[in-house]
């Protein structure tokens, strides 16, 4: 049995290319729960860790580092301009650690982090 290349040609009509396609930018109501998530970066950090807070000022938030039997941790905190909080967890011994985020209306949120 010979098999024989099949070879297609298509014709396109210049009215396939003259429709133009509508995009919906508006945000949904879970993109807008994204917006306002508290995040923390990178997983796992060696020397810092990065607290991103929602679009709120980073005065109304309490960050706080706990071992993973949940004894405060003293680390250094510094507020940027960015609505970040950078921990300074240089000086950590490595290990599984606890952050707690506490911020308006009884936001509470518990992060888990290695620390390399």
């Amino acid at each position: 049995m010979k098999i024989l290349p099949l070879i297609f040609f298509f014709a396109l009509s210049a009215a396939a290319f003259s429709h133009a396609q509508e995009t919906d930018t508006s945000l949904t109501s879970q993109d807008k729960e994204k917006k306002n998530e508290v995040v923390i970066y990178p997983n796992p950090a060696t020397d810092l860790v990065t607290v991103k807070l929602p679009s709120h000022s980073h005065e109304n938030y309490a960050v706080s580092v706990l071992n993973i039997i949940g004894l405060p941790q003293n680390v250094e905190q510094e507020h940027t301009d960015n609505r970040e909080i950078r921990l300074r967890i240089k000086d950590l011994p490595t290990g599984y650690y606890l952050l707690s985020v506490q911020g308006p209306n009884e936001y509470r949120k518990m992060f888990k982090f290695l620390k390399k």
